[in-house]
């Protein structure tokens, strides 16, 4: 036995039914063989957690217990077990990639105490992208522009596993999922098509979730695992959101008068003339704003701002609203 990770879908249809089906939920109560259609190449699982019980005595012990039958017309096609990393369910396995068609199955032999939850018939694809579109690669990602709405979805057992979703320019995403197991639901956003993702992980289904968008991001939706897929909406506020950058004080002069001389590290786009905030922290470490300041002059290294009031004691912060 050897430990394995895979990605996994459950195996969509039950022949004999006009829609879409789920599989029984206890398959100890199947009598007679069940046919599934396999509509890419793949191989066909058997997914079961071990109990308690099943875990004392190992998952090899347990695999024995277990005996399901699969047959591509009346022949039997060899599977073995295997066991995740933590050896707490048990996966039986056919042992080679099977074309397109239809398949038998049969659960023969199962010691229910050592086993808990509902069993699941899974495949593991080949090529798990085999309905998707261009969009399925950064170089085909979906443009959502500025202030615009995007739904989609994301199935790995229909072949629909990724989504590219590009934006330019900088604002914010709220990505909502709608429904599918967080779990089995994957959101990575990039800046640009290399490096390691800004942001990666699960969503709460029915919750907004809100992503900061660099100059090119590109967003990437992936179903790892899901019997019904996962269903997504994104929301793209403009890019002339209005939002507030601010650096620390270097140092501060009094003038003549109540006028104060501000020193603080260059902010981007500020230029003489124009009016930011002077920040200052009480004692408690809140954050209040002491006044406007008027900018005197930018270098590469340092600005300067006029402020018309003393300048209280502490730290200092110099905030300029920017957009985007």
């Amino acid at each position: 036995m050897r430990a394995i990770g895979l990605l996994l879908g459950t195996l969509l249809l039950l022949v004999g039914c006009a829609h879409t089906s789920q599989f029984p939920k206890n398959l100890n109560e199947w009598q007679d063989e069940k046919r599934v259609r396999l509509p890419a190449s793949g191989r066909i699982l058997f997914e079961q957690n071990l109990s308690r019980a099943g875990s004392r005595v190992g998952c090899g012990r347990a695999a024995r217990e277990v005996n399901v039958e699969l047959k591509r017309s009346g022949t039997q096609i060899p599977m073995r077990s295997q066991c995740d990393r933590g050896g707490k369910r048990l996966i039986l396995t056919s042992t080679r990639y099977l074309s397109p068609d239809y398949y038998g199955v049969k659960l023969r032999k199962h010691r229910g105490e050592w086993f808990e939850g509902r069993p699941r018939l899974l495949v593991e694809y080949l090529n798990p992208e085999f309905e998707s579109g261009d969009d399925m690669k950064p170089a085909g990602a979906v443009a959502l522009e500025d202030a615009a709405e995007l739904s989609g979805s994301v199935n790995y057992s229909a072949g629909d596993r990724t989504d590219w979703i590009a934006v330019k320019g900088n604002g914010e995403l709220s990505v909502i999922q709608i429904e599918g197991d967080p779990k089995e639901f994957s959101v990575a956003l990039y800046e640009g098509e290399a490096g390691q993702p800004a942001f990666v992980g699960p969503l709460k289904v029915g919750k907004k979730n809100t992503l900061r968008l660099g100059q090119n991001s590109l967003i990437k939706v992936q179903g790892l695992r899901s019997e019904a897929g996962g269903e997504y909406q994104m929301l793209r506020s403009s890019s002339s959101a209005t939002r507030r950058v601010s650096v620390p004080v270097i140092d501060s002069y009094a003038l003549s008068g109540e006028e104060t001389l501000v020193l603080f590290e260059p902010l981007p786009g500020l230029a003489p003339g124009q009016e930011i905030s002077v920040i200052g922290a009480k004692s408690d470490g809140k954050k209040y704003r002491v006044g406007t300041c008027y900018v005197a002059s930018v270098e590469e290294t340092q600005a300067t701002c006029k402020l018309f009031q003393a300048a209280p004691k502490g730290a200092l912060w110099a905030q300029l609203a920017v957009k985007g």
